[in-house]
């Protein structure tokens, strides 16, 4: 049975008798389906609920995974974001690498731009030492030049001046000459065979060896080639008998006994001393410097000139290297000798060069100035004496017996101070 709500839910202002009994079942039935309507109504919102709630459950589903969603777009953008920042962090050390090598690369470009300069610097540098030491060279040169121009100008004034105070010495005494038979005639005259006084050195017996003779026998070849007025002239030596002889020119005497019998006046030490020194600068100056090795005051040997004074002469030339080697040395000839020639023992001997000669001439110098024999005992007393009278004697004495031989003076440069030296 269908019901109208309205009608049964209409108010009635009174029900009585049996109308009630049917509005109550009206009620009944209303309230049934007033039930039935709250229970529908009840089920409506349930569902409503259920739908509301399932439609809730699916959205707060989608925020869910929305949210899932961003947050791994979030993720993947911080991931992202991380990855390019790595990047760029080895970006950053790559450059810095670079920049690293970019400055070292320049560092050591301008460490090559500066070693080039300071090369280019120490270059200019030696250059310019070079250009002085060469500008200085040639200065020395040039003085040198010119104290050689002035040391022959006064040479060839000294050999003139010698040459006219030693005048005639080619004459030789008539009482020197013993004449024989004729030998032929000639345009201007006849020839006569003749002898003069010579010289003559026999050797000693306890010399003559092989070895001896056959180095004599150089020496002498050598002593053939030398030509000087202040040499005693070597004639000749004989070597077909036993001992040896050699033949020389002879003179008065030699330089020791003129000063011991007081035959020197004040000019002829310093003449004399001239002419050694002029036999010496000639043996020193050949192509083959000769040293003679015992130059000494009975080695230099005198000739009188007809004008009374000396002329000195350097004897032994060839003689005193072979003694040397092969015998003992003469009577204080190791006063005369140098240091570089002494014997030292486990020692090198130093090479010899033509200094020796000079050393041996200061102590003649020495000796004949203060006239008195040399020895190590009475040296100090000579030498105060010479510097006390002869200050310019003493100073060239001391000069040429350094110890250094390369401080000594050539012999060149003491015969320009004996030219400078008044008579002593």
């Amino acid at each position: 049975m269908k019901l109208n709500v309205r009608e049964l839910t209409r108010p009635s202002a009174s029900v009585v008798g049996p109308s009630a009994g049917k509005w109550a079942l009206v009620d009944v039935a209303h309230n049934d389906t007033r039930d039935s309507a709250q229970r529908l109504s009840e089920k409506k919102i349930r569902q409503a609920s259920s739908v509301s709630e399932t439609s809730d459950h699916s959205s707060q589903d989608r925020v869910r995974a929305l949210e899932q969603q961003l947050r791994a777009a979030e993720q993947k953008l911080h991931d992202t974001r991380r990855h390019h920042q790595l990047q760029l962090q080895e970006k950053d050390r790559e450059l810095a690498i670079k920049d690293r090598e970019l400055t070292e690369a320049n560092r050591r470009h301008g460490n090559v731009e500066e070693r080039a300069q300071l090369t280019e610097q120490r270059e200019q540098a030696t250059q310019l030492v070079k250009d002085r030491e060469l500008a200085e060279a040639n200065r020395r040169e040039a003085d040198l030049s010119a104290q050689n121009t002035a040391l022959r100008r006064e040479l060839e004034g000294k050999t003139k001046e010698l040459a006219a105070h030693n005048t005639e010495v080619w004459r030789i005494p008539a009482n020197k000459v013993i004449t024989m038979g004729t030998i032929g005639t000639g345009g201007w005259g006849e020839v006569l065979e003749g002898t003069v006084s010579v010289a003559v050195k026999r050797l000693f017996a306890a010399i003559v060896n092989p070895r001896n003779l056959e180095r004599l026998q150089r020496e002498m070849m050598l002593l053939a080639e030398v030509r000087h007025p202040n040499l005693v002239q070597f004639i000749g030596a004989v070597f077909d008998q036993s001992p040896p002889l050699i033949i020389t020119e002879l003179l008065d005497m030699n330089l020791r006994q003129a000063y011991e019998r007081k035959q020197l006046d004040p000019g002829n030490r310093l003449s004399i001393f001239m002419d050694i020194a002029l036999a010496l600068n000639y043996l020193h100056q050949r192509y083959d410097p000769i040293i003679h090795r015992d130059v000494s005051a009975p080695n230099v040997l005198l000739q009188r000139m007809p004008n009374h004074q000396w002329k000195g002469k350097v004897s032994d030339l060839g003689s005193a290297n072979f003694l040397q080697h092969a015998h003992t040395m003469g009577e204080g000839a190791i006063i005369y000798s140098p240091p570089e020639v002494m014997p030292q023992p486990l020692a090198r001997p130093p090479p010899q060069t033509v200094k020796i000669d000079v050393y041996s001439y200061g102590i003649v110098l020495a000796e004949v100035t203060a006239s008195r024999f040399p020895s190590q005992d009475n040296f100090p007393e000579m030498f105060e004496r010479i510097k006390r009278e002869r200050p310019a004697v003493y100073e060239l004495i001391l000069g040429c017996i350094e110890r250094e031989p390369s401080h000594r003076p050539s012999m060149a440069q003491v015969m320009v101070k004996l030219n400078k030296i008044a008579p002593f």
